[in-house]
């Protein structure tokens, strides 16, 4: 039986911490795959250095190109983002909290169409995430209903795909695989898992870290999908984005943060017991804010000590990695690369276009 959710959100739902009302039997992880499955086809492995100490003011280094406005003339408004995609001079975007639904606009503002069908039907969302886009359908997660949903361009309800209950997240990639994010449930010691298409069984690629098992929790943007269909991810409480591909998790990218990442003694010492959950909103010194990417470039969204806000850029070409501070709290998080354009979410409800450099 499926247990009962709770759901916290802190910094405008930048992390979901979920508190389950009944234990999860351990089950045997023998069949659990290795952290890395494989490199073929895979990047190299990089890191991504986030300096906090040595940030330099994000107004006076990133150039405002552009401001993006959402038409609010209109029956739905969408309330904030959780993830977004600019494809040509359209922007789709998705909000699972505030007023849920998947909006499309112009980049002008203009509100091309809003899907806010709430509740428990078969084409309702009441929690969208995850969001991806291809060249004829547009697909999120429902996370309230465990199931993907797909769009078409215009926004007209096409189909479900049913999830396992545990589901806590999921992403369909360019080849209809389906990427499925457990968090760090006890449920069968397993994070992530994969199927080949729709009618597959899952897979299991990645188990829960033994300093992690039970704290289920949600990053802002865990999941998501490149503007050139590859998929990354971004497990709950660690340091790494992972590159996923044909059922394959490889690390990606580092984050070294110079010695500010809690160690796993933190984990098991001071966020252990039954407050854990508590303890992480509260007294967990970085919060990730979400990442986006493209071919050149990656974004990284912090905030230190529930206090500063930063936006780490890292160059891939050059391999550097330049941070940001946020001295007056005038940004969210990052929300989408588009050349060397970084669209940006403030705290005004109104997104910035931020230069690249």
């Amino acid at each position: 039986m499926r247990c009962k959710l709770f759901f916290t959100s802190m910094c405008a739902f930048t992390m979901i911490t979920l508190f389950p009302s009944c234990s999860n039997k351990k089950q045997d992880t023998d069949k659990l795959s290795a952290v890395t499955l494989g490199k073929n086809g895979f990047p190299e492995k990089r890191t991504i250095t986030v300096d906090f100490d040595g940030a330099e003011p994000i107004a006076r280094h990133l150039e405002r190109v552009g401001n993006v406005v959402f038409d609010e003339d209109t029956e739905e408004i969408i309330g904030g983002i959780q993830q977004m995609a600019v494809r040509g001079d359209t922007i789709f975007a998705v909000d699972p909290a505030k007023n849920p639904g998947l909006y499309a606009y112009l980049k002008d503002g203009t509100q091309l169409f809003a899907y806010c069908n709430t509740g428990g039907g078969p084409e309702d969302i009441s929690s969208p995430m995850s969001l991806s886009v291809s060249d004829t359908e547009i697909v999120v997660f429902d996370m309230a209903g465990t199931k993907l949903t797909h769009f078409s361009k215009d926004g007209r309800f096409l189909r479900n795909i049913d999830l396992p209950v545990f589901a806590l997240s999921a992403i369909e990639d360019p080849v209809k695989g389906i990427w499925i994010d457990y968090s760090n449930q006890e449920y069968e010691d397993l994070k992530l898992a994969w199927k080949a298409d729709e009618e597959s069984e899952p897979v299991p690629v990645l188990g829960v870290p033994d300093h992690l098992k039970g704290m289920t929790t949600v990053e802002l943007v865990n999941m998501r999908q490149l503007p050139d269909g590859e998929v990354r991810y971004l497990p709950s409480l660690e340091p790494l984005i992972y590159a996923l591909r044909d059922g394959k998790a490889v690390e990606a990218y580092e984050l070294d943060y110079k010695g500010k990442w809690p160690s796993e003694e933190y984990f098991k010492t001071k966020i252990s017991g039954n407050d854990w959950a508590v303890k992480i909103i509260r007294e967990f010194p970085i919060n990730l804010k979400g990442f986006a990417e493209n071919d050149r470039w990656v974004a990284i969204g912090n905030v230190l000590n529930r206090d500063k806000t930063y936006v780490t850029v890292y160059n891939k070409q050059t391999g550097e990695s330049t941070t940001y501070i946020d001295a007056d709290r005038t940004y969210y998080n990052p929300a989408y690369i588009d050349g060397d354009d970084l669209y940006i979410q403030r705290t005004d409800d109104t997104i910035d276009i931020l230069r690249l450099r």
